[in-house]
């Protein structure tokens, strides 16, 4: 397990020894959703 980030001022923070386990949900895109922000979050670009 990693441990939970922590928000520091603008940003999340996550302790620097910590691993990545997986993907534990994906997020949910609504259906009237723009193109742009669909392939955001499908990509990330």
């Amino acid at each position: 397990m990693i441990p939970p980030a922590v928000k520091v001022g603008r940003y999340w923070m996550v302790d620097r020894n910590a691993r990545f386990v997986g993907t534990l949900a994906e997020p949910k895109i609504p259906a009237n959703a723009s193109p742009i922000l669909q392939r955001i979050i499908a990509d990330g670009c």
